[in-house]
């Protein structure tokens, strides 16, 4: 969110946040004259100088040093991904194994896989196989026409209306 031109949290980046290291470190500048000159909030420029001196960032140090460490991001708290390399690997591998002898859905690939040791749902295993490229290979048995409906197509078809058309003319003649 930017309020009076100052750059949201989501707008830091590793470059910024290295400037803001070298001015507090080597200027006497204050933390609200970094903020206006940078753009970013003061709020934000404290907590960046204060995490990087945490993470080991020392000002009095000449020449000045600043690492990929002190100004990196931090991992992001969330729930961990399933869908992994030897996850991917093995969702291949058991769909190219059973396409020769017939076609699996993905709940009941997800039910194999899940059974290995590797907990996946169907909607996983769906997304696995679009993204490889992986497509239904069991060719779609259509019902052709029964023998009945191949006889009557052999004779003269009527539309409802020629019918109707028909037995007016037979009223017509009595």
């Amino acid at each position: 969110m930017e309020r009076n031109n100052v750059i949201s949290r989501d707008k830091t980046d590793e470059a910024m946040r290295g400037a803001i290291l070298a001015l507090k470190a080597s200027t006497t500048w204050s933390s609200s004259e970094i903020s206006a000159v940078l753009g970013v909030s003061l709020r934000q420029v404290n907590r960046i100088y204060s995490r990087s001196l945490k993470n080991g960032f020392d000002p009095s140090v000449r020449p000045l040093q600043i690492n990929n460490s002190f100004v990196s991001d931090r991992p992001r708290s969330g729930r961990p991904k399933k869908r992994t390399e030897e996850v991917e690997q093995a969702i291949a591998e058991n769909y190219k194994r059973d396409s020769l002898n017939g076609e699996k859905s993905c709940a009941d690939i997800a039910a194999e896989i899940t059974q290995a040791g590797h907990p996946v749902s169907s909607t996983t295993v769906w997304h696995v196989l679009k993204d490889a490229g992986l497509r239904k290979s069991k060719p779609i048995k259509k019902r052709g026409p029964r023998m009945k409906m191949k006889e009557s197509t052999a004779e003269s078809v009527h539309s409802p209306y020629a019918l109707a058309l028909e037995r007016r003319e037979e009223g017509d003649e009595v």
